[in-house]
């Protein structure tokens, strides 16, 4: 494993979103969006299933820029937030990760840790590992 603060190598990805995902469902999804999407959190931690469209793309307006960003998305990770909003019974207009941003990296941090990720990794590195 290379050592670079806030980001880590392509194979410990899976390790992250299996340990994320033992601890929650919604933690695993919230990683996974992350990583294929390079969104910043606040803007993973606002999207509902009316913003994923059928035609695989997701569609958001960044909080920070205020930009619409259109974005296509890999089917898998269309079918697992499918999957995961059908089992949460959610709403299209419901938040699909209704967590605060403190609660996202304290998860994040935990399960970096506890798969012997000794990076400082936080929330920030989901984008850092899209680039």
């Amino acid at each position: 494993m290379r050592k670079m603060v806030g980001i880590y190598c392509h194979c410990k990805q899976f390790e992250m979103f299996e340990e994320l995902s033992s601890k929650s469902p919604m933690y695993g999804v919230m990683y996974y969006v992350g990583v294929a999407t390079g969104l910043r959190i606040g803007d993973i931690l606002r999207l509902r299933l009316c913003d994923f469209g059928l035609d695989g793309m997701l569609r958001v307006m960044e909080q920070k820029t205020s930009k619409i960003k259109i974005l296509e998305l890999p089917p898998k990770l269309l079918k697992l937030v499918n999957e995961f909003a059908d089992a949460q019974e959610l709403d299209l207009d419901e938040p699909l990760f209704p967590i605060s941003r403190q609660t996202a990296l304290a998860q994040i941090k935990k399960a970096a840790k506890k798969i012997g990720i000794s990076a400082d990794i936080g929330t920030h590195s989901m984008r850092k590992t899209y680039a």
